[in-house]
C-alpha cells in the first residue's frame, strides 16, 4: 500500500499525538464505553507531555458520531493542535484503546492493518439482473450498480412442442442475455477500481454465466481473480449474514496467498541483493532511499529502538534530534513514506520463515553494486 494520503503527516515537523481507539456503537452501553476509553487515552497523554491543544483536537474526533453499525476504529494524529489525520475504518481487533505522543505519529500498525485490505467487487445475481457493488476492501463501499435486466420470457413452463421448444430457448436467451448485463456491470467495476477479487453470489445458473464471462473479458495478466459464493440471494428479506461470512473468509485467504507471493519474492530478491531482511539491513537500504516495498510484521515492536545519528540519510520528519533514540517501527514507517516506498502487512509467521528476519524486511528498487 503507498502512503500518499498520509504523507501530509509525514511532512509535518512534531511532535505528533496519536490516537487508535474503538469508536463502536453497536450497543445501548455504546457511548459510555467509548467515554472510558477515552478517560483512560487522557491519563496515557497527559503521562506523556501531550499537549492540551492536541487532546482537545482528539477528543473532538474520538467523540464524534460516527453514524455508522457494526465494529469501528478511529486513528487520529495531531500536531500542534490541528489534525492531520482522522481516519475511521473497520475495527480489527475490540476495545483498542492506545495514544502516544512523540517524535513520530505512531502509524505502523495502522499501516500494516491498512494494507491488508482487500478491494473487490461483490454482485448479488437473480436471473432479473443482480445488485453490483465496488469495496474498498472492509473500508466502505465505493461504488453500487443496480442491473435490471428483460423480465419478459424470464421463466420455463411445462410443455411440449415445437412452440414450447422455442419458448423455453427465449428463455434461456434471456437469462443469457441479463447475464451479459450483469458482466458488463461487473467488468465496468474491475476496470475502474482494479479489485483484487470478483464474488458473485445468487442463483447458481446465473453466476455461473456471469462468472464465465467476466473471466473471459479479463485481461489475460490481470491479476484479478472471480469467485463464485454458496451464500446470498437478491430476494427481498434475504439475510446477509452468511454472505458477510463466506465473503470475509474468501477475502481472508486471498490476503494470506498474497502475503505468501510477497514474503518468496522477497526470498528470491535475496539471491540476487535485491532484498534487505531484518531492521538493520531495512534500515540502511531506507537511508538509501533504495525500498520499493516494506514488508512489517502485524503487531507493535516499539521495544526495538533505532539512534537517529547511527543511521545517516534516514529520512524522517524535521522534529527528531540526531541524539534521539526512536521506536524502529515508527522509524521504518515515516522513511518509507518520505522516500515513497510502499508498506505492507504481514502475518509475524510468515515473515518468520525468512532466514535473518526480525519483524521487517524489504523488496528493494534495484539490486546492489558489486
Amino acid at each position: 500500500m503507498k502512503l500518499d494520503q498520509v504523507r501530509p503527516v509525514f511532512d509535518a515537523e512534531g511532535p505528533f499525538t496519536t490516537v487508535r481507539c474503538d469508536v463502536s456503537r453497536h450497543t445501548e452501553h455504546s457511548a459510555h464505553d467509548i467515554q472510558v476509553r477515552w478517560e483512560s487515552l487522557v491519563k496515557e497523554l497527559d503521562a506523556e507531555g501531550a499537549p492540551p491543544g492536541d487532546v482537545a483536537a482528539a477528543e473532538d474526533r474520538v467523540l464524534a458520531e460516527t453514524h455508522t453499525s457494526g465494529s469501528w476504529e478511529r486513528t487520529v494524529v495531531v500536531c500542534g493542535g490541528e489534525v492531520l489525520m482522522d481516519d475511521l475504518h473497520p475495527a480489527r481487533h475490540e476495545d483498542v484503546a492506545v495514544a502516544t505522543h512523540g517524535p513520530l505519529p505512531d502509524l505502523a500498525d495502522w499501516a500494516a492493518e491498512s494494507s491488508d485490505r482487500v478491494p473487490f467487487v461483490l454482485a448479488v445475481i437473480d436471473r432479473e439482473g443482480a445488485d453490483v457493488s465496488a469495496y474498498d476492501g472492509w473500508h466502505g463501499e465505493a461504488e453500487m450498480r443496480d442491473v435490471e435486466g428483460e423480465t419478459e420470457h424470464l421463466h420455463k413452463v411445462p410443455g411440449g412442442g415445437w412452440s414450447h421448444r422455442r419458448y423455453q430457448q427465449t428463455t434461456e436467451d434471456t437469462w443469457h442475455a441479463n447475464a451479459s448485463e450483469v458482466a458488463d456491470e461487473v467488468v465496468g467495476l474491475v476496470k475502474t477500481h482494479r479489485p483484487r477479487a470478483v464474488l458473485l453470489a445468487g442463483e447458481p445458473g446465473m453466476r455461473a454465466d456471469v462468472a464465465e464471462q467476466v473471466a473471459a473479458t479479463l485481461p489475460v495478466d490481470s491479476t484479478t481473480v472471480v469467485h463464485q459464493l454458496e451464500s446470498g440471494a437478491r430476494s427481498e428479506g434475504a439475510s446477509t449474514e452468511a454472505l458477510w461470512t463466506e465473503v470475509r473468509a474468501v477475502l481472508d485467504a486471498e490476503r494470506v496467498a498474497d502475503e505468501q507471493r510477497l514474503v518468496e519474492r522477497v526470498a528470491q530478491a535475496r539471491a540476487h541483493d535485491a532484498a534487505a531482511i531484518g531492521i538493520r539491513e531495512t534500515l540502511r537500504a531506507l537511508a538509501e532511499s533504495r525500498v520499493e516495498t516494506l514488508l512489517i510484521a502485524s503487531g507493535r515492536h516499539s521495544h526495538e529502538e533505532v539512534r537517529v545519528d547511527d543511521h545517516p540519510g534516514l529520512r524522517l520528519p524535521d522534529h527528531p534530534a540526531a541524539e534521539d533514540v526512536l521506536p524502529g517501527d515508527l522509524a521504518v514507517v515515516a522513511a518509507a513514506c518520505l522516500t515513497d516506498a510502499s508498506v505492507e502487512g504481514v502475518t509475524p509467521e510468515l515473515l518468520a520463515d525468512l532466514p535473518g528476519a526480525d519483524w521487517c524486511a524489504a523488496l528493494l528498487r534495484w539490486e546492489e553494486p558489486a
